[in-house]
């Protein structure tokens, strides 16, 4: 069994609502889409997430 820890995690965009279990980052403030947030999308390589935001190392 291996273990993934989403990039997203890393990021110095995203915030988490303490009730609940749902990420958000100012790329996506409804809710990360479990394709970037699960690794799909690689959010390291792509230009930006959306918003004009893209992935930057907290």
């Amino acid at each position: 069994m291996s273990v993934v820890i989403p990039d997203c995690t890393s990021c110095k965009h995203i915030f988490k609502e303490n009730d609940s279990t749902t990420f958000y980052c100012s790329a996506f403030p409804n809710g990360i889409p479990k394709d970037y947030f699960w690794g799909n999308v690689d959010v390291r390589k792509i230009f930006e997430c959306a918003n004009g935001i893209k992935f930057e190392e907290d």
